[in-house]
């Protein structure tokens, strides 16, 4: 997962145990872009299912081997009318400062070979239908409106 091809700033990868602190602070950041107030123990509650294996939900954070810069939430979904699965962006967030540099397209390439290498046929969600449009893409990558999380 490391670097992402044209731009090798970036790596993208799991979170772990010690990384609740910072994924605390982008995940805030998130939520009070939304102005979604979000207690504690339901932070605490998303983050035990992070890691626990049993559980779908999947959480990728990218950094540039200084600080964690970003974080997406993500979740397989089914597809009935094609038989596949598919994958779900719950969440995308760039800290404000490090936005522009390439963190975003950094974990969407990463969230794309990890749906294909599952089987994947498709990602979907909010902010990456508006970022990528189609999973694959089928055309250029789309910039993502002014003012969204990851701009």
């Amino acid at each position: 997962m490391e670097g992402t091809p044209g731009n090798q700033r970036w790596r993208v990868r799991a979170a772990r145990e010690d990384d609740f602190e910072r994924w605390r602070e982008l995940y805030r950041g998130y939520a009070d872009f939304y102005r979604v107030p979000q207690p504690e123990e339901s932070a605490r509650l998303v983050w035990s299912w992070i890691h626990d294996p049993r559980h779908e939900f999947g959480c990728l954070l990218v950094e540039d081997g200084q600080q964690i810069a970003g974080l997406a939430h993500f979740r397989p979904f089914a597809r009935p009318l094609s038989g596949g699965t598919g994958c779900y962006l719950d969440d995308l967030f760039v800290d404000p400062d490090l936005r522009g540099a390439g963190a975003a397209p950094a974990l969407l390439t990463e969230l794309r070979r990890l749906a294909r290498g599952k089987g994947g046929t498709s990602c979907g969600g909010s902010l990456l239908t508006t970022i990528i449009g189609q999973w694959p893409p089928t055309t250029a990558t789309q910039s993502a409106p002014a003012g969204s999380p990851t701009t």
